[in-house]
C-alpha cells in the first residue's frame, strides 16, 4: 500500500510539472559549456527553457548541436539575442529565478525584434583568477556555434536581427568569442552589443575588441565607478576594469561606442544590488527600460 501511494504521489508531481509549464515568448534556448572532460575540452548541454511556478525550467534537451539548430530554425524568423551571464551565475537559483525575472521584464518586451533568446551558459569554477582564462576559452568554444547559428538563420532571413547582452565576466566570454572570430577572419553584422558592468580591461576597444565597432550598429558600455564587486575583482587581478572606468581614452572611441554612466542610480532595488552596485542590469527599472528601448529601436 505504501509503495502504491508513493508511486501515485510522484506520478502526480510529474504530471503537475509537465502541465504546469508555460511556453516562453520569445523562445528561450541555451548552450551550456560545462566542466572540462578527460580530453581537456568542455562538455556541452543544449536545451530549451519553459516557465513553471514563476521559475525557468528545462523543457527540452537536445542530443547534439544539429538538433538545436533545427529547433532554432523552426522558431527564429525575426532575430536572435545572445545572453551571457557573469562569474558563477550558472547556479540553479540564478538560472531559475533571476533569468526568469529578466525574461518577464525585458525579453518578453522585445518580441517584435527578437523571437529567440539563446543563453550562452558557462561554468567558471571557484578560483577567480583561473576563471579569466576559462571565460576566454569558453568564448572560443562558443564562437563556431554562434557563427553556424547566425549563418543558418540568415539563409532564411538576411536581415535577421542579431544582438548580444553580456554581464560582468560574461563580457570576457564575449571577448573570447570575438577574438576567435577575428582569428578565423569571420565577420557578422551585429545590431547591438550591450556590455553591463564589464569585468574586462578598460582599453579593450583599442586592443582585443578593436574590430567590434566596425561590425556592430552600436556598442553600449554600462559602468559604475562605485562598483564594489569589480573593486574586489581588481584586488584579485590588478587591471583597470571597463565596468568602473568606462573606457580609457574616451574621446578617441568610435562614435558608435556609447558609454553609459550608471553611478548614483536611484532605482536600484535589493539589498545585494545596493551593496555591490554591480547587478543594475536587472535590478534597476530604468536600466531595464533602457535595455528594452535599445533592443527595440530601428537600425
Amino acid at each position: 500500500m505504501k509503495y502504491t501511494f508513493t508511486t501515485l504521489y510522484f506520478s502526480l508531481m510529474l504530471l503537475s510539472n509537465l502541465f504546469g509549464q508555460e511556453k516562453l515568448m520569445p523562445y528561450h534556448f541555451y548552450i551550456y559549456s560545462k566542466a572540462a572532460n578527460d580530453s581537456g575540452s568542455f562538455d556541452l548541454e543544449l536545451g530549451q527553457y519553459a516557465a513553471s511556478n514563476n521559475k525557468l525550467t528545462i523543457t527540452d534537451k537536445y542530443a547534439n548541436f544539429d538538433e538545436l539548430v533545427k529547433a532554432l530554425q523552426t522558431h527564429c524568423t525575426k532575430g536572435i539575442l545572445f545572453y551571457t551571464h557573469g562569474f558563477q551565475a550558472d547556479t540553479k537559483q540564478f538560472e531559475k529565478v533571476t533569468t526568469k525575472f529578466l525574461h518577464d521584464e525585458v525579453f518578453s518586451k522585445i518580441t517584435d525584434k527578437y523571437d529567440v533568446i539563446l543563453s550562452l551558459k558557462w561554468t567558471s569554477g571557484l578560483e577567480y583568477k583561473n576563471s579569466v582564462q576559462t571565460a576566454l576559452n569558453k568564448g572560443s568554444q562558443f564562437m563556431p556555434m554562434v557563427d553556424s547559428i547566425i549563418s543558418v538563420l540568415r539563409q532564411s532571413n538576411p536581415q535577421l536581427n542579431v544582438s548580444f547582452v553580456n554581464h560582468s565576466m560574461g563580457n570576457r566570454v564575449f571577448e573570447g568569442i570575438m577574438v576567435e572570430q577575428q582569428n578565423k577572419n569571420i565577420e557578422w553584422h551585429i545590431n547591438n552589443v550591450l556590455m553591463y558592468a564589464p569585468d574586462i580591461e578598460s582599453n579593450v576597444f583599442f586592443t582585443t575588441l578593436s574590430h567590434l565597432p566596425a561590425q556592430a550598429n552600436k556598442c553600449f558600455v554600462f559602468y559604475n565607478i562605485d562598483d564594489r564587486t569589480l573593486a574586489v575583482a581588481k584586488m584579485l587581478k590588478d587591471h583597470n576594469r571597463l565596468g568602473i572606468v568606462g573606457h580609457e581614452r574616451k574621446n578617441e572611441l568610435p562614435a558608435n561606442v556609447i558609454l553609459v554612466n550608471t553611478t548614483g542610480l536611484k532605482d536600484n532595488k535589493g539589498l545585494a544590488a545596493n551593496f555591490t552596485l554591480h547587478r543594475y542590469f536587472y535590478t534597476s527599472e530604468s536600466i531595464r527600460a533602457q535595455m528594452c528601448e535599445i533592443l527595440n529601436e530601428e537600425e
